[in-house]
């Protein structure tokens, strides 16, 4: 989920874990054979050389970054190192920068890189990866041209999918890179460009937000939006599983409606059912098999699936824009912050603390992902 970013921040140093995190993927995963440095026919991926700018390659990098071998990365702080620290003994860790001089406005990862949208072509390409553990950035999709204001990023096993708010289209790469193809235009039902996407096999769903306030869906293919949902009050972020769509209603009350909501419809469509209703600007929201996570204003929550009581898990937050969760933890953004919680609730950790306010995050089974207002974006093991 995007933040949407948002997407989804790079920070200095947390409180955590020990200072050994593994990331990347064995060799029989999906996306091992993919090479960081490759150029993708006509040259519609730009590589960009770390070595010219050491910021873009991360730090601390012991692996081939890019090919899908695993690697590990000394998490300690300077302080500890400078103790004489070696990485199994030390009590902080410190988040590492996988790109800078970015716009970031949403992050995704599959098992060997990260992808993330520019909103500002002047920096960097419009869809850019970088090797989860570091590396050469591979600019996807140069700036400029048809795209200008990237909106939302997903990606599966092998397209990056995307929305351009000036263009007010759907788009998707191949994640090798290549000619970008147009799937959809969302000018007729009235916006510019859906903040949040999300892939199921055959679909891209997507909430149109502005004035016809609807929940809709793509071929991945390409083709007409079929709206699935109508009605809604400025719909935000989305996330669906196998059975249901999950959306927020980021409704304001000095917009005259007294609060948003969080809903969920069938995925093939119908009526909307509230879950969670009376929120002060619910945004993000993630999902799990028993439980849908979303934020609001100031504040951290889960409904059940099929509703039920509100949890609350995290309160007095600011404005945590994006949440995602594991088997055991919620994961979420706090102006600079990345912090966690229990799911089934307890203390809060933060994780990560220092560089710009935190706009999109993504997380695999080790390490934490997020971008920020700083122009980065950085990781850290979990």
């Amino acid at each position: 989920m995007a933040r949407s970013i948002e997407r989804r921040g790079l920070l200095a140093v947390g409180i955590g874990l020990l200072g050994l995190a593994a990331c990347g993927a064995s060799d029989s995963d999906s996306g091992s054979k993919r090479d960081a440095g490759k150029t993708p026919p006509n040259d519609a991926a730009l590589d960009r050389d770390a070595t010219s700018n050491p910021s873009d390659a991360g730090t601390d990098v012991e692996s081939d970054a890019g090919n899908g071998s695993a690697c590990v990365q000394n998490e300690c702080s300077d302080a500890e190192l400078d103790a004489g620290a070696d990485g199994s003994t030390c009590s902080l860790k410190q988040a590492h920068v996988l790109a800078d001089n970015q716009s970031p406005r949403a992050i995704a990862v599959d098992s060997t890189y990260a992808y993330w949208v520019n909103d500002a072509p002047s920096q960097g390409g419009i869809v850019n990866k970088v090797p989860l553990c570091g590396g050469p950035v591979t600019i996807l999709v140069p700036g400029g041209g048809q795209f200008q204001q990237t909106m939302a990023i997903a990606v599966d096993a092998t397209s990056v999918y995307w929305t351009d708010g000036v263009a007010g289209t759907l788009n998707k790469v191949s994640i090798d890179g290549g000619e970008p193809v147009k799937l959809a235009s969302f000018e007729a039902m009235g916006s510019l460009g859906p903040n949040e996407i999300a892939l199921d096999a055959d679909y891209v769903y997507f909430p149109i937000t502005l004035t016809s306030g609807t929940i809709a869906r793509v071929p991945k293919s390409g083709g007409d939006p079929t709206t699935l949902v109508s009605g809604q009050y400025n719909p935000r972020s989305l996330v669906i599983d196998s059975a249901n769509l999950f959306w927020t209603n980021n409704a304001y009350p000095d917009a005259g409606v007294t609060g948003g909501t969080v809903n969920q419809a069938p995925l093939g469509g119908g009526t909307a059912t509230p879950l969670a209703p009376g929120e002060i600007s619910p945004y993000g929201i993630t999902v799990d098999a028993t439980s849908v996570y979303f934020t609001t204003s100031s504040a951290v929550k889960k409904v059940p699936i099929a509703g039920g009581a509100i949890t609350t898990l995290s309160s007095n937050e600011d404005f945590p824009w994006a949440v995602v969760v594991d088997t055991t933890d919620a994961y979420f953004t706090s102006a600079s912050k990345i912090r966690k919680v229990p799911i089934e609730g307890g203390s809060v950790t933060t994780i990560a603390d220092g560089l710009g306010s935190a706009v999109a995050m993504a997380i695999d089974s080790t390490s934490v992902y997020w971008a920020s207002l700083a122009g980065q974006l950085s990781r850290i093991s979990k």
